[in-house]
């Protein structure tokens, strides 16, 4: 499995995985990215893309697979149309789509996301120990992506306002989740609203950096793969 290293402490801890590869180490240069197609291009019999950018794109293209089913994304750039030429079969993935299930479909495209429940690793981890602000009594806890995967999925900073103005009135804490390089979209949302932050250090092993403000309730984590070493996945 490819993947970026945001998601690597799921993955590791998935019986369903047999082997990690992080496309961080394999994108940095020509010579790495020729290095790692010649690695991949005769191991695999099927081969299933679930993120279609123009790296991705192209390593799937290089492997001589009996079966290679593509998803085939609203935002694909004209050029990505030679990479998919050497899929054996794509599926469309629509701004009203879910996402899940058209990931289910590259296998089987009688599949549904009712065929197969989301989870968060295979069997679910659960760690020794957390973080004591996760003990909180009496609170109702929500987890959110800052973004979706692509901008136009997205939801807007208006939209979170309306959502937090609902809610100001119950007990509830948001758990933020997001990777560094999306500072700037949690900005925008604090433009609008004034929140407490907490945030995770790299490592994920202690809490650190404490901004308060007006709204409490809202946990942000650094890095969601950092933090699933340590909180429990409900």
């Amino acid at each position: 499995m490819l993947i970026s290293r945001s998601v690597g402490a799921l993955a590791k801890h998935d019986e369903t995985i047999e082997e990690i590869f992080f496309i961080e180490q394999h994108k940095r240069s020509l010579w790495r990215k020729l290095s790692f197609a010649c690695r991949i291009m005769n191991r695999y019999d099927n081969v299933y893309l679930l993120q279609p950018n123009s790296v991705n794109l192209f390593f799937a293209a290089v492997c001589n697979a009996k079966n290679k089913q593509f998803l085939s994304i609203y935002t694909r750039r004209w050029y990505h149309g030679i990479f998919y030429l050497t899929a054996d079969g794509t599926v469309e993935h629509g701004k009203k789509t879910l996402s899940v299930t058209n990931y289910l479909k590259l296998a089987d495209r009688s599949l549904t996301w009712q065929d197969s429940p989301k989870h968060a690793t295979k069997p679910l981890f659960k760690p020794a120990t957390y973080p004591a602000i996760l003990d909180k009594p009496d609170v109702i806890r929500i987890g959110i992506s800052i973004a979706a995967g692509n901008k136009a999925k997205t939801v807007p900073p208006v939209i979170w306002k309306r959502i937090i103005d609902r809610l100001a009135d119950l007990p509830c804490e948001f758990y933020v989740f997001g990777a560094p390089d999306e500072q700037s979209w949690l900005d925008d949302i604090t433009a609008l609203t004034v929140i407490f932050l907490m945030s995770l250090t790299s490592s994920a092993k202690s809490l650190s950096k404490i901004f308060r403000g007006r709204f409490p309730g809202w946990i942000v984590i650094s890095r969601l793969i950092q933090a699933m070493s340590i909180l429990p996945m409900q």
